[in-house]
């Protein structure tokens, strides 16, 4: 992740120098970042953990995030959530809805196959 943003960031502000990058990395890539992205496309209804505390952790971080107060600083600690496992799960998320999506696919052809040699259509 942090190579994508940097590598972005670089061809995105070509003139800017190297430690005004690494600040802008820097920025981007980290769990706060994350966390407020996160929040802020309700990805917190779709995580599944088996931890009480970290689930507690997650709601009380999302519900100052999404409150009234402008200072995030002073909120809760974000929780540490593992952002590759996240993206992980994501990826194969999308690769099963692929599969399936295949499947289908594949089963609409050989219906329609069916159709065709019984029915002679």
């Amino acid at each position: 992740m942090d190579y994508l943003i940097a590598s972005y960031l670089f061809s995105a502000y070509p003139k800017l120098k190297p430690g005004q990058l690494t600040d802008l990395r820097s920025l981007s890539v980290n769990n706060k970042a994350f966390a407020c992205v996160a929040v802020d496309r309700s990805f917190d209804k779709y995580l599944l953990c088996d931890s009480n505390s970290l689930s507690e952790a997650i709601k009380k971080y999302v519900e100052y995030v999404r409150g009234p107060s402008t200072d995030i600083a002073e909120g809760p600690k974000c929780p540490k959530v593992d952002t590759m496992t996240f993206i992980q799960s994501c990826y194969t998320l999308v690769l099963l809805l692929l599969l399936l999506l295949y499947i289908y696919q594949f089963k609409m052809k050989l219906v329609k196959l069916y159709v065709c040699i019984h029915f002679e259509v």
